[in-house]
């Protein structure tokens, strides 16, 4: 396990206003392991399978995050749970982690 490890703080304020305070938080893909990343990607090119390695690798490298519930507080997100919120919010993430998007505003 490597000492360094580089933290992405991604504000999911992109959905709406309402979302300002809530966030996730993942490790980034470290250089020495986006090869795998980027071939398991490619073998997972059709869209079921697709769905499974966003979640499957966002789960992997998920830290921490928080989400506000239906009683308006926020709560500790779970990494089992990101598979509850929807596909927009998981793919802009993902693009996000990955630096494919820059800015998801």
């Amino acid at each position: 396990m490597s000492r360094i490890v580089i933290k992405r703080y991604i504000s999911l304020d992109f959905i709406s206003a309402d979302y300002k305070d809530c966030y996730l938080e993942f490790k980034t893909i470290p250089m020495k392991d986006y090869e795998k990343y980027v071939e398991l990607a490619s073998k997972n090119q059709d869209e079921k399978k697709a769905v499974g390695f966003i979640t499957s690798t966002l789960q992997d490298l998920f830290i921490s995050g928080k989400f506000i519930g239906e009683d308006g507080e926020l709560f500790d997100v779970k990494k089992e749970e990101l598979g509850d919120f929807d596909m927009n919010v998981m793919i802009t993430v993902f693009k996000t982690l990955t630096g494919q998007d820059q800015n998801p505003n």
